[in-house]
């Protein structure tokens, strides 16, 4: 087996791909969480990232695949962001530690079933009537 990269006496082995790619995804869900406390609507990135996060961590704690996925979509909902949001992001693919292995988890209708555009329609119209409230 051949080492990748420069490995140093003492040192940590390097991080592989998928280590290496998760914090960012951890600490944008972190900043999405702090934004959403602090009443601000998120970007694609923000909610991207705590949907990922929170499909992630539900598979680390055990919970099967579909009830992972479940806990995605309940993470952001329509109205937790952007105008345009919900239309952009159609899927979110994560990489979960599942109890008989690794999977790539596609969490299809991240925002939600049913609902979604009479939500959206609502917090687009709230949105529009508070903005032009600071102009």
């Amino acid at each position: 087996m051949r080492a990748i990269g420069p490995v140093r006496q003492g040192a940590a082995p390097p991080p592989s791909p998928t280590g290496r790619d998760r914090p960012p995804h951890v600490a944008a869900a972190r900043l999405a969480r702090t934004r959403l406390e602090r009443g601000l609507r998120l970007t694609v990135p923000e909610a991207t990232a705590l949907i990922a996060a929170t499909v992630v961590e539900a598979a680390r704690d055990g919970l099967h695949l579909a009830e992972a996925l479940d806990r995605g979509r309940d993470a952001v909902c329509p109205g937790d962001a952007l105008p345009g949001v919900t239309g952009a992001v159609t899927d979110i693919r994560v990489e979960v530690v599942l109890g008989d292995g690794t999977r790539l988890a596609v969490i299809g209708t991240p925002f939600g079933e049913g609902e979604r555009g009479v939500r959206e329609a609502e917090s687009d119209r709230n949105f529009k009537t508070h903005a032009s409230a600071l102009d």
